[in-house]
C-alpha cells in the first residue's frame, strides 16, 4: 500500500462513480453496502470488481472503438509517467507515484520524456554562474548572496 496524489478532476470522478454506484444499489433494492465494503468500483452484485470482466467487456472494446492498439490496463502507468515527465513534473515525484523506491528506474525507462530545457551546451550552467557573480559584485559588503532557483 502507498499514498498517491490525485488531481482534483480525478477525485471528482471517483466521487461521482461512488455516488452513481450507491444510486444503482438503492434502485436495485440492495440498500447501503456493509461497512468496509463501499468500494469505488464494484461488480454487478456489489463486492469486488471482477477485473477480467472489466478488461474483456469494457477495456478492450473501448480501445477498439477509439482505434487504439490492444494493450493491457497496466500500461496506463507508462502513459501517466511519460505524460507527467513531459509536462515537467519532478522525476522523484513521478517515481513515488509509480511506487518506485528511487528515480533510477524511471531515468532508465523514461529519460526520453524528460524535457530538455537547455541547449545541452553548458549555457544554462554558465548563465547561472554569471548571475551569481554579478549579484556578488553588486551586493553590499558582507551581504549574503543566495542562489536563485527557478523552475
Amino acid at each position: 500500500m502507498r499514498d498517491i496524489d490525485l488531481a482534483p478532476p480525478v477525485v471528482d470522478a471517483l466521487k461521482a462513480q461512488k455516488a452513481q454506484q450507491a444510486a444503482e444499489r438503492l434502485k436495485a433494492g440492495r440498500g447501503a453496502p456493509e461497512p468496509g465494503q463501499d468500494y469505488v468500483f464494484t461488480g454487478p452484485e456489489s463486492g469486488l470488481l471482477n477485473v477480467n470482466a472489466l478488461r474483456d467487456r469494457t477495456w478492450y472494446p473501448t480501445l477498439t472503438k477509439a482505434g487504439l492498439r490492444r494493450r493491457i490496463m497496466y500500461q496506463t502507468r507508462h502513459t501517466f509517467a511519460s505524460n507527467a515527465l513531459a509536462a515537467g513534473e519532478a522525476p522523484s515525484w513521478v517515481a513515488a507515484m509509480l511506487g518506485h523506491a528511487s528515480p533510477e528506474m524511471l531515468f532508465s525507462v523514461y529519460a526520453r520524456y524528460i524535457p530538455n530545457r537547455t541547449r545541452r551546451d553548458g549555457s544554462a550552467l554558465l548563465s547561472r554562474m554569471t548571475e551569481r557573480k554579478d549579484a556578488e559584485a553588486t551586493a553590499p559588503a558582507g551581504a549574503a548572496v543566495l542562489p536563485k532557483y527557478s523552475r
